[in-house]
């Protein structure tokens, strides 16, 4: 979304767009973002496992990587390739996300997280087309999670 937005054909923000070095949170250990990387998986039926192994390796290749970050702009895995010369130049903006992915955490494994996205994604949304004020969408995004546990303890606001 960053490229678009600063596409004077697509436009009418251009220039004012900017990545955050570091995220506004509370504390500074809350300080931090989620990786949602795309996954390969082997089917379990599979009668090429090793085969199949031999592509996960090339696609998740560091060289694999830089391929579809330059192509399609993709982010890397590959957290050196945020500082790459020839990536940096097209995407400059990839410093500030290399930064943010210092403080990176993976995305807790819970089953209810589909409900967890619907419910954040609708109250976001609400709040932004002013049916109902920030303070009430993060409540009712915290009134959710506080109903909700990960390994067997609670959540906390």
């Amino acid at each position: 979304m960053f490229s678009y937005s600063n596409d004077i054909k697509k436009s009418k923000v251009v220039g004012k767009i900017a990545a955050a070095s570091a995220l506004p949170a509370q504390k500074p250990e809350f300080a931090t973002t989620l990786t949602l990387p795309e996954a390969f998986s082997i089917p379990k039926g599979s009668k090429n496992k090793k085969s199949a192994w031999k592509y996960i390796e090339f696609m998740i290749s560091k060289e694999k990587d830089k391929e579809r970050a330059t192509e399609i702009g993709s982010l890397p895995l590959f957290s050196d390739l945020y500082s790459d010369p020839d990536l940096v130049k097209a995407y400059p903006f990839w410093k500030q996300l290399g930064e943010q992915a210092k403080n990176s955490k993976p995305l807790v494994q819970v089953e209810w997280y589909g409900e967890l996205v619907e419910k954040t994604i609708v109250a976001v949304q609400q709040a932004l087309l002013g049916k109902k004020d920030v303070q009430a969408a993060a409540d009712e995004i915290a009134a959710f999670l506080a109903e909700k546990s990960v390994d067997g303890k609670k959540l906390t606001k």
